[in-house]
């Protein structure tokens, strides 16, 4: 009788075993039924996402970007490490290093801050307009630039010191077969672009880089007589993108039309454009004769206070009296 008691509790301990084993085993397999289904609604989302999201880089030409997605490494020259890679033209390139310079309207060198080849003008603006500014920051009431610093920051930094950018004419950027942004009218009331088939555009994003995106209706788009000519997106969806700093180059191009920019920018050619021709060709700036950046910005210093130096000794020479008609020749 005591064995039988036992046997039954011990195939009864067996039976509660089994049961519990069974009951994980069941857990287990819920669990991971349940991540393979989210696993599988997650890509069926992102492959939905991906077939609905526009192609942002449709609406855009090849040459609108300066980053050459070919080659995702930075050239770099065995001979001089701190030179940048530069792009004299479309076919030509080398290594090289840039003078950005600051003069006033008598063609005086004010500041020059030397940098590698392959940094972009406007991003050393700052450190050459500083050195300006610390000095003649009262004396100024307009600054003069080349194409090279109109963007959104410099002109926002111009407007803010109470100075006035005078900058040149720009032609449209993207695809000359579509139309531009600028046939597109911005309403400021209700925040949205109208285009030239009286569709809005309306606001969807702003992007970190500081882009406002508006961005059309799709079914709209795809029955509008003008889609060949406004985008060539997949999904047919035009968009907008436009900078949160964008009226301040809007104020830098309506002053174009004033008559101090008509008196003030042709001056560039004469101050500025000339001490870079001069100094090229007279003074050894066009070739870079000494390595490493330090070493050149020293010589690019040295060879625009020489260029200093000559002017002040032109002038002096002119309005001396004890200097004879043969002598002012010779400096000529």
């Amino acid at each position: 009788m005591y064995i039988d008691v036992t046997k039954a509790k011990f195939q009864e301990l067996i039976d509660a075993v089994k049961a519990k084993n069974e009951e994980t085993e069941n857990k287990l397999i819920w669990c991971l039924a349940l991540i393979g289904g989210v696993v599988i609604v997650a890509i069926i989302a992102y492959a939905v996402y991906r077939f609905l999201t526009p192609d942002y880089y449709d609406d855009y030409d090849d040459d609108d970007f300066d980053d050459d997605f070919d080659d995702f490494h930075i050239k770099k020259s065995t001979t001089d490490p701190d030179s940048g890679h530069y792009h004299k033209g479309e076919h030509e390139q080398c290594f090289a290093y840039t003078h950005n310079t600051c003069s006033d309207k008598n063609a005086f060198v004010l500041a020059v801050e030397t940098t590698p080849g392959n940094v972009h003008d406007s991003t050393s603006f700052d450190d050459v307009r500083k050195k300006v500014m610390d000095k003649f920051s009262d004396k100024i009431n307009f600054e003069v630039l080349d194409a090279g610093y109109k963007t959104p920051a410099i002109c926002r930094k111009i407007i803010e010191d109470n100075k006035l950018p005078l900058l040149p004419y720009t032609r449209p950027k993207g695809k000359k077969e579509l139309m531009s942004k600028r046939e597109f009218e911005y309403d400021e009331e209700n925040d949205v672009y109208i285009c030239p088939n009286e569709s809005i555009l309306k606001y969807s994003t702003t992007t970190k880089e500081g882009y406002k995106q508006y961005k059309s209706n799709p079914e709209v788009c795809s029955k509008c007589p003008l889609r060949e000519q406004c985008t060539k997106s997949k999904n047919n969806q035009k968009i907008i993108s436009v900078h949160v700093w964008n009226k301040y180059v809007e104020q830098a191009n309506e002053l174009r039309y004033s008559k101090t920019w008509k008196e003030i920018y042709p001056l560039r050619k004469q101050t500025i454009e000339r001490i870079f021709g001069d100094c090229k060709e007279n003074m050894g700036l066009r070739f870079t004769r000494v390595r490493g950046l330090e070493k050149n910005k020293a010589n690019a210093t040295m060879i625009f206070a020489c260029h200093n130096l000559k002017k002040m000794a032109l002038w002096h020479n002119k309005n001396n009296p004890n200097m004879t008609k043969y002598t002012r020749k010779i400096d000529k």
